[in-house]
Order: structure tokens, then C-alpha cells, then sequence
């Protein structure tokens, strides 16, 4: 698979926006501030496909990229505390309408800081994805940002929460490129399928 044939297709702000689901779909989903557009961009060996920015919050919409014949779908962040609840509300039915809607194969990549315990809302995601059924795989991002006993009882930790529900568990930084051989492995085999 050729990470760097990558295009922007759309950004769907509603429910008439969203894609019909005539591809296969790979789902980045996670907290606002997890870091999922640069784990996007390293994924994709590029600094500026994805948006990112200083301030939580910034993907809105469903953003919809082509890469190599396959959708990768970034689903808005949840849970930033600084979002008004009407916005959170429509993200969330927005969130909800994409999961509706009938599809090739899907395969989820719930990303999370793995410096922090995994909140009501990742368990919420997650939940999304075993409603629909779903597969997922849980990205724990920004583990260059621990020291190896803090790694290790984040990682026990993630293992305890998403273990026999999640396909697999893999660390990674999007900072130093940490899980990228991995994630990108299982993109390739799931693009294979």
C-alpha cells in the first residue's frame, strides 16, 4: 500500500455530507488532544495532510482522504470541555449518523493519550464500534511523553481496559513515528481483506 498517494476527498459537516460508504473505511476516532491528526500526518509520512493545531478541537466536520483506494474517514474529537454543549450535540449526532450508514468493510482506529486513564467517552467510542460491529484497533499515543515504569503501567493499564475487545493494542507516538511499522501493518493487512 502507498501511504503517500494520499488526497483530500471532502469534509462533511451534516448528514446530507456524508459519504454513502461505497469504499472500505478506516475510522480515526478519539478525544479532542489526542493527537489524532498527527498521527494521520505520520502515518502518511506527511508533516501538513491532516489539520492540526495548538488549540483542541480543530477537525469539526467528518473529513473523508483517499489513500491508495481506501477511505480514511477523521471523525471530530469528543469531549473538549471548552466546546458549547450545542456543538458537542452535533457532533455527536453526526458521529452517530455516520455509523448508520451501511458499508463495505470498516476497521476503527480509536486513538488516546496513553497518559491518561481511558474516560467514559473512549469507552463510548469504543462502544460505537462493537455496536456496529466493527473491528477496532486502540492507537495509545504519545508514549514518548512517559518514562518506561509510567509506559509500563499506562500499557497494563490499556491492556486490562480493551484486551479480547479491541483487535489489538499498539503504543505509538506521532511525535517520534513509536507503533508507525505496526499501525501501518495492520492498515495493510485490513486493505488486503
Amino acid at each position: 500500500m502507498n501511504f503517500a498517494k494520499a488526497e483530500f476527498i471532502k469534509s462533511a459537516a451534516n448528514r446530507a455530507g456524508l459519504s454513502d460508504g461505497s469504499e472500505r473505511e478506516l475510522i480515526f476516532a478519539g478525544r479532542s488532544n489526542v493527537g489524532k491528526s498527527s498521527l494521520i500526518n505520520m502515518l502518511l509520512g506527511r508533516n501538513d495532510f491532516a489539520r492540526t493545531g495548538k488549540t483542541p478541537g480543530k477537525t469539526v466536520c467528518v473529513n473523508y482522504f483517499s489513500v491508495d483506494g481506501i477511505s480514511f474517514v477523521d471523525l471530530p474529537g469528543y469531549g473538549y470541555a471548552k466546546t458549547g454543549f450545542d456543538e458537542r450535540n452535533h457532533w455527536a449526532q453526526l458521529i452517530e449518523a455516520f455509523f448508520r450508514i451501511k458499508t463495505h468493510p470498516r476497521l476503527g482506529i480509536l486513538i488516546a493519550d496513553i497518559r491518561r486513564e481511558p474516560t467514559d467517552l473512549d469507552r463510548t467510542m469504543a462502544g460505537y464500534f462493537e455496536g456496529m460491529g466493527v473491528p477496532y484497533i486502540v492507537a495509545a499515543n504519545k508514549c514518548d511523553k512517559l518514562n518506561k515504569t509510567e509506559l509500563k503501567q499506562q500499557t497494563e493499564l490499556y491492556l486490562k481496559e480493551y484486551e479480547g475487545r479491541a483487535e489489538k493494542i499498539i503504543i505509538c507516538s506521532a511525535y517520534n513515528g513509536t507503533g508507525k511499522d505496526e499501525l501501518r501493518a495492520e492498515i495493510e493487512a485490513f486493505a488486503q481483506k
